[in-house]
């Protein structure tokens, strides 16, 4: 990603996507999914908040926002030219083209000013996370999430699927918005 202001709005994401990120631009919002009183997602390799830690200094601390909820879903790369949206996590598999992936890429002004109006109501959801919350949070939690990630199966997020098969773009931006208009679960409602 590159341009002025960037972001990237994922459920998941994991060590491997987080630490081969560069993002070109002076300012970066990262609205992820986190629960500050759970080990349970970092625990299945579901998010790895160690990694954004490590991302969020390696990046820069005054260039980075964070907003977090526990049941944070949405799915959004928002570059100064352009965002992809659909159900792609920042993982591994999210990433990797598997069949429940649905892309739109767009470059329309008109498109990209409505996605600019849903990333501010959305974060408006979400609570701003500090480095230093964060870097509290991995420093009491990473021993017994070690321990916990042993005994617990990893999520499927951060694998590789058995075949990758990217389904071919399903229309616009608007298209896929009337198509979420007419679901009915809480991920398409956010």
């Amino acid at each position: 990603l590159q341009g002025r202001h960037c972001v990237i709005a994922t459920a998941y994401y994991s060590a491997a996507r987080l630490d081969a990120l560069e993002i070109d631009a002076r300012s970066i919002e990262l609205l992820v999914r986190l629960d500050l009183k759970s080990i349970k997602d970092w625990s299945t390799r579901a998010i790895a908040p160690d990694a954004l830690l490590n991302f969020w200094k390696r990046t820069g601390q005054s260039r980075v926002r964070v907003f977090h909820s526990p049941f944070a879903h949405a799915k959004v790369y928002l570059g100064s030219r352009s965002f992809l949206v659909g159900s792609a996590n920042l993982t591994v598999r999210g990433l990797s083209g598997t069949k429940g992936e649905l892309l739109w890429h767009e470059r329309d002004a008109r498109a990209r000013l409505v996605i600019e109006q849903a990333i501010a109501e959305y974060r408006s959801s979400l609570k701003e996370l500090s480095i230093g919350a964060l870097a509290d949070y991995v420093e009491h939690n990473a021993e017994h999430v070690k321990h916990e990630a042993a005994r617990l199966d990893r999520s499927d997020e951060d694998r590789l699927p058995p075949a990758v098969d990217r389904p071919l773009r399903a229309g616009t931006y608007d298209d896929f918005r009337t198509w979420l208009i007419r679901q009915r679960s809480p991920a398409a409602r956010e």
